[in-house]
């Protein structure tokens, strides 16, 4: 494993000009939350920007519950086994656990471990992850477990404003890092809320790096309701919320004149499916018995935690309507990540599928063309069959 200290070091020395990427310039990462790949792909919608963009067929969540997955996107590790010393809400009952999926969705503090961030900075390379709702700002790195409250139309009774719901923690991996949570200036360097995007967006000036986190409804975790469309599931329904926040966000993204003239990689996937959840909670004891270990990604579970993803962006339009056919998970993303800028290995991986991308360069940039509408959707029934199209025009491709 490669420490922290000597990364850090090789930062003092990181030449003047960052590296030049194989296959790309920016990697913009946006990650939404508990869906079977089933599900999403009944949406015409997340169905548009298959055809527009790169599909992995056989990419699948690292373990559950959320937070280990979100640890892997960055660390490639669940870092299942790990005795934490302290955590940051300094309650003392929590001293000492170990992390081993029951407790997965906490407050640990993960001290000597190098993660994305560590690599990128010392390569002179910069970054930056962006949470909706996060309260946080340069001056006061927030390492509280949640903040707001969710008042949207058709939010869950189960979650219907409760607060510390909107922006979660667990879904923000960096400040579970001691090099970020334990220093203030760094933390607010890196670690920011949408409308530090949005600044970004009207300044059209993006790190080389950003992970993106909806909030706990706009990721499709919360949003349940069916409110709008009778012949929807409640999960679908919170399917097409997340692709209506994903349509305004990429129509943003892709005015951008910067990261139009740059091979800009934007890569769409959620954390983990939902079927494991569903067997571990069932009341069959027959049904439940196949899902016993949540965090193995239970034998029940067909799919194996298989999930959807999609590589959008300028750094793909060489080669769109095609397909990534091999075996990966969140871990792969490190991987591809360091291939792409000659970054060091973290030492980390702890799963079948640190393995790269097979990615092409794209030497023709793409020309942007204004999408179809900035919103896809009407402020009554969503018109979904009319959309697909729209989102597919609205794409870097």
């Amino acid at each position: 494993m490669v420490s922290v200290a000597s990364v850090l070091t090789l930062a003092a020395t990181a030449m003047a000009a960052a590296p030049v990427g194989k296959y790309f310039d920016n990697y913009i990462f946006v990650i939404m939350e508990n869906n079977d790949i089933a599900d999403v792909l009944r949406s015409p919608e997340y169905n548009a920007y298959i055809k527009a963009g790169v599909e992995f067929t056989d990419y699948h969540g690292t373990t559950h519950p959320s937070q280990p997955n979100y640890w892997s996107t960055i660390a490639q590790s669940t870092f299942r086994g790990i005795k934490v010393s302290n955590v940051s809400d300094n309650d003392s009952s929590d001293w000492g656990q170990v992390i081993d999926g029951d407790n997965g969705d906490d407050v640990f503090d993960i001290t000597g471990v190098t993660t994305i961030a560590d690599s990128l900075e010392a390569a002179g390379l910069s970054w930056g992850i962006y949470s909706e709702n996060y309260p946080g700002n340069a001056t006061n790195c927030f390492l509280g477990q949640g903040y707001g409250t969710e008042n949207y139309p058709g939010v869950d009774a189960d979650h219907q404003g409760k607060t510390n719901r909107l922006y979660k923690r667990k879904h923000n991996p960096f400040v579970s890092f001691t090099q970020i949570s334990g220093n203030t200036a760094r933390c607010g360097a890196h670690v920011f809320s949408e409308k530090d995007w949005a600044a970004a967006v009207k300044a059209d000036k993006f790190p080389d790096y950003s992970f993106i986190v909806p909030n706990q409804v706009d990721d499709a975790h919360d949003f349940n309701a069916n409110t709008d469309r009778t012949n929807l599931t409640k999960t679908d329904e919170g399917i097409e919320w997340s692709a209506k926040w994903l349509a305004n966000f990429l129509a943003d993204v892709n005015k951008s004149a910067y990261l139009n003239s740059r091979r800009t990689l934007i890569h769409v996937t959620f954390d983990e499916d939902d079927s494991a959840y569903d067997l571990n909670d069932s009341t069959d004891p027959a049904v439940q018995a196949t899902c016993k270990d949540l965090v193995n990604n239970c034998p029940g579970d067909k799919t194996n935690n298989q999930v959807y993803g999609v590589l959008l962006g300028s750094a793909v339009s060489c080669y769109t309507g095609t397909t990534i056919d091999g075996k990966f998970d969140h871990n792969s993303i490190v991987a591809t990540l360091n291939d792409n800028w000659g970054l060091p290995s973290l030492g980390n991986s702890d799963s079948y599928s640190a393995a790269v991308w097979p990615l092409k360069n794209c030497p023709v940039q793409h020309q942007y063309q204004a999408p179809a509408a900035t919103n896809l959707y009407s402020a009554g029934v969503k018109p979904i069959a009319a959309a697909a199209a729209a989102v597919a025009a609205a794409l870097l491709i």
